[in-house]
Parts: C-alpha cells; sequence; structure tokens
C-alpha cells in the first residue's frame, strides 16, 4: 500500500490502537506518528498534481506563444528547445521528489534515484545548452555585421582569418551548431544510464547513493559551471535578459544548496522523536525543489506574461518594475545627437538616416540576435544612395543646360544594367530562400520580388554574353513592399529600446 491511498487510522479509538497497533507491539503514539506520515502523503500528492499541470500548461503557453506568434518573437529567441529541455528535467525531478512522500520506502527510492539521475542533470545541462545559444548567436551576428559591410575585397584579405572561417562554416548551418550540445546532453545520459542501471539491478535502491550523486551535481553546478558560465558570457549581453536570468538563477541556488545541506547533516533526526517522520513532512530536497521552481519561474513564467498583451495600468507598473530589476544588462553608451528618437515609425526612419543612431540600434539588434533587418536597411541605403548619384551625374548636363532642378522618382526609374550586379547580392544575400541573412518577410512581398529576378536571371545573362541591353524590369520599388516590412520589424522589436534608452 502507498501513504497516499491508506487509511489514515483514528487514533482516538480504543479498538483501532488494541488491534492495529497494541497487537504488533507498537504505541499509541506510533499510529498519531503514521496518521502524520498518511496525511502528509496525500498532501504531497495533491502538490504533485498541481505541479505538473501548472509545469504542462505554462511550458505549452511558451512553446504556443514562441512557435505561432510575431516573427520578432523574444519568447523563441530565448531557445524554444533550450527552455523546453529545463521544463522537462524540472517536471522529471519535481515530479519524483514530491511523489516520494506519497508512496512506500521501496518506490519512493526509485523515484528520488531518478529523478536525481535524470532530471536534475536535464534542468542543468539545459542552462549550459542555452548559454552556449547565447553565446553562438551572439558571435555570429557580430561577425555577421562584420564582414558583410566588407567589400568581396577585404574579405579575400580576411580568408585565414580564425574567426572569418570560424563565420563560413556555421553562418548557412547556424541549427547545426547549435544541436552540437543537444549531442553531448544524450551521450552524458547514455553514460548515466549505463552506469546506473548495472548498479540499482545488482545493489538495489539506495537513498544515500541519490544523496550523494545529488550533492556532486549541485557542487559542479555551484563551484564549476556557474563560474563558468559567468566567464563564457562576460563579453556577451543581450536584449532578451537571458544572460540575467542565468547570473539571477545562479544566486539563488547558493543559499539553497547551503540550506539542503544544513537540512540534510546538521538538523540531525535521530534526535529527535518526530525527526523521521519531519524527514517525510519536510525533506531536506525541497529546497533544491524550490530552486527549480524558481528557475522555472525566471525562465517561463515571467517571460509569458511579460509577453501576454495585458494593457492595464496595475500591470504595466509591475512588468516595468520586474524589467527594471530582473533584466540586467549593459546598455550601449549613449552618443551625444541633436535628434532623440521617438516611438514613431517617421522618428526610425530619420534614425536610420543617422549614422551614430544607426550604429546604435545596429548593437541592440545584434543583442536581439536580428541584425539581418538592420543590415539589409544599411544596405538598402547604400543601394539608394548609389543609383542617385548614377541618375544625377548622367542627368546632371540636361538640368544644367534647360536651368532646371532634377526631378527624379528613384522608386519607379529603372536600374542602369551595369547595376544589376549589386542589386543581384543584395537579393540573395537578404530576400531569396535560405538566403544567408534572409529577413522575415510575408509571402507576398518575397514572392513579388522572386518573380522579378527570375526574370532577370533568365535575361541578364544572356544580355551580357551578347553584349544587348536588357529588357528593365527592376527599380527601386521592387523592394518597396519588403523595405516597409522590414523597417516594422525593427520598429517592433530593437527600436523601442533605443528610445527607452533616451528617454
Amino acid at each position: 500500500m502507498y501513504h497516499c491511498t491508506e487509511p489514515i487510522p483514528d487514533c482516538t479509538n480504543a479498538a483501532t490502537l488494541e488491534n492495529e497497533y497494541f497487537a504488533f507491539n507498537r504505541t499509541e503514539q506510533d499510529c498519531w506518528l503514521d496518521r502524520i506520515l498518511y496525511i502528509a502523503g496525500r498532501i504531497y500528492l495533491s502538490i504533485a498534481i498541481f505541479n505538473g499541470v501548472m509545469v504542462i500548461l505554462t511550458t505549452s503557453a511558451y512553446i504556443y506563444f514562441a512557435t505561432t506568434g510575431k516573427a520578432n518573437n523574444t519568447l523563441q529567441k530565448r531557445s524554444v528547445m533550450g527552455i523546453t529541455l529545463g521544463a522537462v528535467g524540472h517536471f522529471v525531478f519535481s515530479m519524483c521528489v514530491l511523489i516520494t512522500p506519497a508512496t512506500n520506502d521501496a518506490v519512493g527510492c526509485e523515484l528520488t534515484s531518478w529523478g536525481v539521475y535524470v532530471g536534475f542533470y536535464t534542468w542543468i545541462f539545459a542552462l549550459f545548452i542555452r548559454a552556449y545559444r547565447l553565446k553562438t548567436l551572439f558571435r555570429l551576428n557580430q561577425l555577421k555585421v562584420k564582414y558583410l559591410r566588407m567589400t568581396n575585397s577585404e574579405r579575400a584579405a580576411c580568408i585565414k582569418d580564425k574567426d572569418y572561417r570560424w563565420y563560413l562554416e556555421n553562418h548557412n548551418n547556424a541549427k547545426r551548431a547549435l544541436m552540437k550540445p543537444y549531442i553531448l546532453y544524450l551521450l552524458g545520459l547514455t553514460a548515466i544510464l549505463c552506469i546506473y542501471i548495472p548498479i540499482e539491478v545488482k545493489e538495489g535502491c539506495s537513498a544515500m547513493r541519490a544523496v550523494i550523486t545529488l550533492i556532486v551535481y549541485f557542487s559542479f553546478f555551484t563551484v564549476i559551471l556557474v563560474p563558468f558560465l559567468m566567464y563564457y558570457l562576460k563579453d556577451n549581453c543581450d536584449a532578451n535578459g537571458i544572460r540575467a536570468e542565468i547570473r539571477t538563477v545562479s544566486i539563488i541556488g547558493v543559499p539553497m544548496f547551503i540550506m539542503y545541506m544544513l537540512f540534510l547533516f546538521v538538523v540531525d533526526p535521530r534526535r529527535h522523536l518526530y525527526g523521521h517522520f519531519r524527514r517525510i513532512v519536510f525533506m531536506p530536497v525541497n529546497w533544491l525543489l524550490f530552486f527549480t521552481v524558481l528557475a522555472h519561474f525566471f525562465s517561463v513564467v515571467i517571460p509569458v506574461i511579460c509577453y501576454l498583451p495585458i494593457q492595464n495600468q496595475y500591470w504595466l507598473k509591475i512588468r516595468n518594475w520586474i524589467g527594471h530589476h530582473c533584466q540586467l544588462q549593459r546598455r550601449p553608451t549613449l552618443v551625444s545627437t541633436s535628434f532623440k528618437p521617438e516611438l514613431t515609425i517617421e522618428s526610425l526612419e530619420r534614425c536610420m538616416l543617422n549614422p551614430q543612431l544607426m550604429e546604435q540600434l545596429q548593437d541592440l539588434a545584434i543583442r536581439d540576435f536580428s541584425s539581418e533587418n538592420t543590415l539589409f536597411y544599411e544596405r538598402y541605403l547604400e543601394l539608394e544612395y548609389q543609383l542617385n548619384n548614377e541618375f544625377n551625374t548622367r542627368n546632371n548636363w540636361i538640368n544644367t543646360y534647360f536651368k532646371k532642378k532634377p526631378s527624379l522618382d528613384l522608386l519607379s526609374t529603372p536600374v542602369p544594367q551595369k547595376m544589376y550586379p549589386q542589386f543581384i547580392q543584395f537579393y540573395e544575400t537578404f530576400i531569396q530562400e535560405d538566403a544567408t541573412s534572409q529577413v522575415n518577410i510575408s509571402y507576398r512581398a518575397r514572392s513579388a520580388v522572386d518573380t522579378v529576378f527570375e526574370y532577370i536571371y533568365s535575361h541578364y545573362q544572356i544580355a551580357v554574353e551578347t553584349n544587348m541591353e536588357c529588357i528593365t524590369v527592376l527599380t527601386l520599388g521592387t523592394f518597396e513592399a519588403t523595405r516597409i516590412e522590414v523597417l516594422w520589424n525593427i520598429f517592433g522589436s530593437v527600436y523601442p529600446k533605443l528610445v527607452s534608452m533616451y528617454e
């Protein structure tokens, strides 16, 4: 029988005491202790059910909002797979710990052991996976901005550069690079199973073995992993609070581990009559359970709450307080400028024309893993400037002769054939399917540009080989719908952070 299903004895009933306790050389005190034990089992089972439901609901909400939200979804940028793996580890560990007092000693020992072996290991490794992802994406976005701003000759000059070779290897296969820690996780899990399964089969379950393993895990987390992650991410800031979250969780973990060790070794249950049941009613491992619950709250619950569009003045005050106190992140240094950004699309367009503000916006975009948007707009403005210069130079003598000011609509004026290579490179870098720095735009906007370039691909090469003029269908207006969507992507992601910096 399990503790949560055993009938609660009536210790005030003489017949119950006589038949169930005195007849087996047990005392009335044993009856009251059993009563506490069975009630605690029911309470722990109820908490376990509530905990399981909440973990599943909050994690499911996170996955739903991250995968069905907007393109600039901040939840997705926090790593859906990494946070889901951490939630799975927390679920396994917490459910095993909570169900243990609701079962008998044999089942409870197995639950606690495998909850530690698999669950806590999974939770710890998920934290490392998220740190690795942050480091990799941050570095990729930094190098993307650096090398896409270079000319072909400048990139050729640094072909042997270690960073450039790493960038070439990973920028088209970022997903493959991000899967490396998951392979390490599976290898580690396989090693754990290969070690503990034979021991459990041969020697049986041992609560002390689980305790030692948990101490080793948490000591590794506190003494080795946390300092390593802080050093590993020391030069990396992000716009989604991942680094701050790791730091916060790490700080919480230290006192929780101290309390666990105190309750495990200092508060000796053998000195107290009710000590054994104190361990069952409130087990030392509960402190580490509180730790993973708080970590889940910071990783999943708060980001989901902040994502929800609750426009309430009290809610906004709470969200701003949390953002101010919990998302500790280094901001870019403000540069003095006569123009103060405002939260309007017109103000954003002016900021994109200001080199200093554009640099700050690019820095925020790198932290937000969305540097392709600002790079797109930066390259678009360069093409616009070059196109404008080309037409002004060509038509300057006509305007001078007739003493007229140039009136040119760049959006509808055909692009000169000699500039086609630059526009083709722009298309292949930012818009084409599977482009190296593909921007996230609607299917309608992308297909409209694709149609134009399908025609150019089929006719431009023939025109070059035959030294003939290609029938011009390309204008700057070809990219207008794309430009507007990218502008709104920037407006909805990193631009509000730039505005708040100046406020």
